[in-house]
């Protein structure tokens, strides 16, 4: 299903922030006042900063109690970031809004797994739900929002994935393909037979739903520029050749040219799908 988690980015943390979430590393020194100190807070419960460690301590509030998340952050890794975001999000699942406190650092990949974390897909009575909001205070905006468009796209992608076979026919699979936000055109029975497309109708003959060929096209803002740098090929054939080169060692070598080209085209599409970072 979509995320239905949202998020926001404020410049300081709101004083009634009634779940506050504060980064911590193997210093155990969190930038926060509690009522006890934190660094014998968190030797109590044996905290050492490891990324995905969560210490609750609760807080008065003007409206009652608080709560103050310490979250460890590991070694600030993109890959520690996005455990301790991931710990976070399910922490929070149920509340109306966690405000955090970010890491130092790229803060992309962090907001990218708070997101997926919050990501559910079921069928049937509806489960605990994720955290409604995620606050992000003296964050930089830009990098949310880029996380956030990546977080909804793989989530898109999951969904495609996940929808049982007796729903996801072609049918269903063109309707998904007007949300994915670039131009679709699509060619139901008719028009596959009147441009010639006989093998598809072929296939398409062993199953009670008809076929469809989705065709989605996708051009960088900067495409002009970016097909000079790679000898009018485009800048995706430059990442279809950096994964050529890396899986090369397990190439056939009679069929290192045909494997090549096939692992551009998938490159290419991969690509293109990033959207923002090549656009």
């Amino acid at each position: 299903m979509p995320i239905e988690t949202t998020t926001s980015v404020v410049t300081e943390v709101p004083d009634d922030a009634e779940l506050l979430a504060v980064p911590y590393d193997s210093d155990l020194s969190p930038s926060v006042e509690l009522p006890l100190p934190a660094a014998g807070l968190l030797a109590h419960y044996d905290a050492k900063g490891e990324a995905g460690e969560i210490v609750e301590v609760p807080v008065a509030r003007s409206g009652g109690v608080g709560r103050v998340l310490l979250y460890g952050v590991g070694d600030g890794s993109p890959r520690a970031l996005r455990t301790a975001a991931a710990a976070l999000t399910r922490k929070a699942k149920g509340r109306d809004t966690l405000t955090v406190v970010p890491p130092a650092g790229d803060l992309t990949p962090f907001a990218e797994a708070a997101l997926l974390a919050a990501y559910t897909f079921r069928i049937g009575k509806a489960g605990k739900k994720p955290v409604g909001t995620l606050v992000f205070a003296g964050a930089d905006e830009g990098q949310v929002r880029r996380a956030e468009t990546v977080a909804r796209a793989v989530a898109f992608a999951r969904d495609l994935a996940n929808t049982p076979s007796s729903v996801k026919n072609p049918a269903w699979l063109a309707e998904q393909a007007q949300e994915s936000g670039v131009p679709v055109e699509v060619w139901d029975e008719e028009r596959l037979k009147a441009d010639g497309f006989g093998g598809i109708l072929a296939v398409g003959q062993g199953s009670a739903s008809p076929p469809r060929l989705i065709k989605l096209t996708y051009t960088p803002r900067r495409a002009g520029r970016a097909a000079r740098r790679a000898g009018g090929q485009g800048h995706h054939v430059r990442l279809g050749r950096a994964v050529a080169q890396a899986d090369r060692q397990h190439e056939d070598p009679e069929d290192r040219h045909g494997g090549r080209r096939g692992r551009h085209r998938g490159a290419q599409g991969a690509g293109r799908a990033q959207g923002p970072p090549y656009a």
